[in-house]
């Protein structure tokens, strides 16, 4: 079965050797840096504390992780597609290679390594995020924000960036492609594909939105769920592969078989995930076109001058009710047999109408 002890005695030294990296310590000690002067000037009563940044309790984690998480996502392709090349260069594929411990032990080792460092570092930083959200007396606090965008922006998009990195590096085997290929990607997200099908290939999130409101919370969320469990799903089939094409000693028939009941697995939930996430695209595409084919159909009709109009709006059982009293005034040169009116489209909006006509001479 599975050693638990392997993959942590794997994700241990992988942890180490990269702590000592020097690209890696540019990365930490720079995004801390960055980030504490950002916090203070914007957020802390000795900077600003400008509304816009503080009127939303989810604003302050949900920046510094947006900032945090598109420079990661870059760094983190140099040092998972490194770990081939690097374990030569040091001369310890044979110790590594030849220890009672699988394939999947081993990848999922050197995986757990560098998201151990990666999240160590988003958690330093959202810990001095809170402690300034704490001491500024404008800003509300969102403790669940916190949590909530640490799963929603942060794993997802390391777990991605870690599998993908490793499929290419165990497939083309030359570090320099590699490396072209994942930052390429990367570039092709950030400036065109990140607005594209609704955010569908914004892997990093760098435009897809994730806002929480403070009184209705995320506004689509089931969206959101389903484009990162997407590209979460994605990641961990691609290191699933990258466990079967290995290139090592013969393993075990069982691990074998779970690596591929898991990549077959994972790949599932990513197509079904990608299939929610489409298919609620082409619906709110084929919407808006019938909005706006409705809108050219009227465009040139006759309409009605509203000259009052009275609301009366009631919340109860988190239900919003409303009765609404029009006049309008007919000053077409003719009369009208169709009144057309209309709303603002929206999924969770259910209406009923009662229609009520008075006449008045004159």
């Amino acid at each position: 079965m599975i050693s638990i002890h392997n993959i942590r005695t794997v994700a241990r030294y992988e942890a180490k050797t990269l702590r000592r990296s020097w690209l890696f310590r540019l990365f930490s000690i720079g995004a801390l840096f960055i980030l504490t002067i950002m916090n203070i000037g914007l957020f802390s009563p000795v900077g600003d504390e400008d509304w816009q940044f503080l009127a939303i309790p989810s604003s302050m984690p949900l920046i510094n992780l947006y900032i945090l998480n598109i420079a990661q996502s870059l760094i983190v392709i140099f040092l998972a597609s490194d770990f081939l090349k690097r374990d030569k260069k040091l001369d310890t594929n044979e110790v590594l290679y030849t220890r009672p411990m699988s394939n999947l032990e081993y990848i999922f080792g050197k995986s757990l390594g560098i998201m151990r460092l990666f999240l160590g570092v988003n958690i330093l930083i959202l810990a001095i995020c809170l402690i300034i959200n704490t001491i500024s007396q404008q800003a509300s606090i969102d403790v669940a924000a916190y949590f909530e965008y640490l799963f929603i922006i942060s794993i997802p998009t390391l777990i991605f960036s870690l599998g993908f990195a490793y499929i290419l590096m165990s497939i083309i085997r030359n570090q320099a492609i590699t490396f072209l290929l994942l930052l390429g990607f990367a570039a092709l997200n950030m400036f065109y594909l990140f607005n594209r099908m609704n955010s569908f290939f914004d892997y990093m999130l760098f435009g897809f939105p994730v806002f929480k409101s403070g009184l209705t919370g995320f506004s689509n969320i089931d969206i959101i769920l389903a484009q990162r469990i997407m590209y979460t799903s994605l990641g961990l089939a691609f290191i699933f592969a990258t466990v079967l094409i290995f290139k090592r000693l013969p393993q075990s028939k069982i691990h074998r078989a779970i690596s591929f009941i898991s990549l077959f697995v994972f790949l599932s939930l990513s197509a079904y995930s990608a299939y929610y996430f489409l298919d609620n695209y082409y619906d709110t595409h084929n919407l808006k076109n019938t909005v706006i084919e409705t809108n050219r159909k009227y465009e040139s009709g006759e309409f009605l001058k509203v000259t009052d109009a009275d609301i009366e709006i009631e919340y109860a059982d988190r239900e919003i009710s409303a009765r609404a009293i029009l006049k309008c005034l007919n000053n077409n040169d003719r009369s009208v047999s169709e009144v057309p009116f209309s709303l603002n489209s929206c999924e969770w909006l259910s209406c009923r109408f009662q229609f009520r006509r008075s006449y008045h001479s004159g």
